[in-house]
């Protein structure tokens, strides 16, 4: 029986000839992409993590990429050995002129697709191309309009809209496309987590993820109201079966503090990100941040930056203790787990 644990912190597991290789200081090949089209978006949302940072300093609102430079993009990462994209923001995705070609383009490629939406613009057309995809996210943010309008900063109707959008993907989508429900909680819609899960199981949806918001205020953002959070994500969970899964990480205050470290990192030898301006960064953890900025592909290959000196010694410095305190740390532990040399296994002859 197929897994719906599109979450899982094992995949790892499945990876492990790879992982040997990155422990052995050897360059893999990529797997993900995640893209961003353009910064421009419809919503404003009071957390958007690219607009209330300051140390986000590579990200404007007007970047967009240019069509025959997204096609090239997707033409190299294949070539690459890459093998599924990510479209992503950023900002909204779907108002790219031309997101149904490039979709297309990587379907004619064979990358397995997958798209980050707000879904006000996922229209009946726009439905029929994603339809076959291998996931697609949908945040929604909250369980009514009031508060909907108050997260996404844009008064009417959008509320209505995306979740008709989204009843109406779940109805026409193929099988193996795993359509999520995404909720950013904060101080303003943290009673409508135990709500938002029921509109999402109620489209027929196969997942809700929660995650926490993270803000300049960091853990501070909760104090006062952690208990009904962790309440409202327990009765969120109750509604969860064979056909849909409620996701919820709640464990990460430590992360939204800064006070855990990525360790050495594993995931970024599988997964990239490139921004709307064209740079590629290690991650989404680190995208739009100058320091990070691994190369442009305005100017060079994907192969070139990928095996480039900026790369190498992002590897060398960072990559070998990341000082990212993000949601890939026990991705990272599993890793080194599983490359450990059999003699540094305690108990191994007690199974």
């Amino acid at each position: 029986m197929k897994s719906k644990d599109v979450y899982s912190p094992y995949k790892f597991v499945h990876l492990l000839p790879e992982l040997k290789r990155i422990k052995n200081k050897e360059i893999v090949e990529p797997i993900n992409l995640q893209i961003d089209l353009t910064n421009y978006c419809n919503n404003d949302c009071r957390w958007c993590y690219y607009t209330i940072h300051d140390h986000i300093d590579e990200f404007s609102k007007t970047d967009k990429l240019d069509k025959d430079l997204a096609m090239r993009i997707l033409e190299e990462f294949k070539e690459l050995g890459g093998q599924s994209i990510e479209i992503t923001g950023g900002g909204e995705p779907l108002l790219s002129p031309y997101f149904k070609e490039f979709s297309q383009k990587a379907r004619e490629l064979g990358l397995d697709r997958a798209l980050v939406t707000n879904g006000v613009l996922m229209t009946d057309d726009i439905i029929d191309e994603i339809k076959d995809y291998s996931w697609v996210r949908v945040s929604l943010n909250s369980a009514s309009s009031e508060i909907y309008e108050q997260i996404h900063n844009r008064p009417g109707k959008n509320y209505h809209k995306v979740v008709s959008n989204l009843e109406k993907l779940c109805m026409v989508k193929e099988d193996d496309c795993i359509v999520g429900v995404s909720m950013i909680t904060d101080e303003i819609n943290y009673k409508d987590i135990y709500g938002m899960a029921k509109v999402g199981k109620y489209v027929k949806a196969d997942n809700v993820r929660i995650s926490l918001a993270h803000t300049p205020e960091k853990a501070a953002l909760f104090d006062g109201i952690w208990d009904d959070v962790l309440e409202q994500i327990e009765q969120a969970q109750e509604l969860g079966d064979e056909d849909f899964k409620v996701f919820a990480f709640s464990n990460r205050l430590k992360d939204i503090n800064r006070e855990s470290r990525g360790g050495f990192c594993y995931y970024h030898h599988f997964t990239t990100a490139v921004g709307a301006n064209g740079a590629v960064y290690p991650c989404c953890y680190f995208k739009d941040i100058s320091t990070y900025n691994l190369g442009d592909l305005n100017k060079q290959s994907f192969k070139d930056i990928w095996y480039g000196n900026k790369r190498q010694n992002f590897i060398d410095k960072i990559g070998n203790d990341c000082p990212a305190s993000c949601w890939m740390t026990d991705k990272n532990k599993l890793g080194d787990y599983l490359t450990m040399d059999k003699k540094d296994v305690p108990h191994l002859k007690f199974p």
